[in-house]
């Protein structure tokens, strides 16, 4: 972003501190300026900066919330007044909302974190919020990726038509989606 925008004051929020950091040195690495960053919690709205931005992004991290409502209210409401916001995420383009458990081998502990919202129950629910949604669905990796010793990192294969799919080891093919989000009163 600070390549895209190098003017920008960007700002930043995770719930682990550990990503805070992270981001801190590689911006020093960078030898950038370091985002104001926040210890924040999506779900609680503890943490979360009081401004509103022109841009905010939700990246990657939908499908962690098996309810997006309490998530959704709290990254709409960082959009500023003619403010955009952009979810980064898959999303069903059927109308099922799929929550999806896993247990490794021997393991007694489920894991959650890949569930598979449609895109009608978020716009439904961004609808109510007062925002409209765009879907722009039409992502192709462009990168060859290699499967890990992580089974719940994500690799590609190839389609028959050559071009690339994202899966993992739930089985689960990765249909990304960028959804543009703006209030209905602009």
């Amino acid at each position: 972003m600070s390549e895209i925008f190098p003017n920008a004051e960007l700002s930043g929020v995770d719930i682990l501190p550990t990503l805070l950091e992270k981001t801190k040195t590689d911006f020093l690495a960078l030898q950038r300026p370091c985002p104001t960053l926040y210890l924040g919690d999506i779900v609680s709205g503890e943490g979360l900066p009081k401004m509103k931005f022109d841009m905010v992004f939700f990246n990657g991290v939908v499908g962690i919330f098996d309810d997006l409502q309490k998530p959704l209210e709290h990254f709409c409401s960082l959009i500023a007044p003619n403010g955009v916001g952009y979810i980064w995420g898959v999303f069903n383009p059927f109308p099922l909302d799929v929550f999806v458990k896993s247990r490794a081998v021997g393991a007694t502990h489920l894991e959650s974190g890949w569930n598979i919202h449609s895109q009608a129950s978020l716009r439904i629910m961004l609808k109510n919020l007062g925002y409209n949604a765009v879907f722009y669905d039409d992502f192709e990796i462009g990168i060859d990726l290699p499967q890990s010793d992580d089974y719940l990192r994500t690799w590609t294969f190839k389609l028959e038509n050559g071009k690339r799919a994202i899966i993992n080891g739930l089985g689960i093919i990765h249909s990304f989606v960028l959804v543009e989000v703006r209030s209905d009163c602009t």
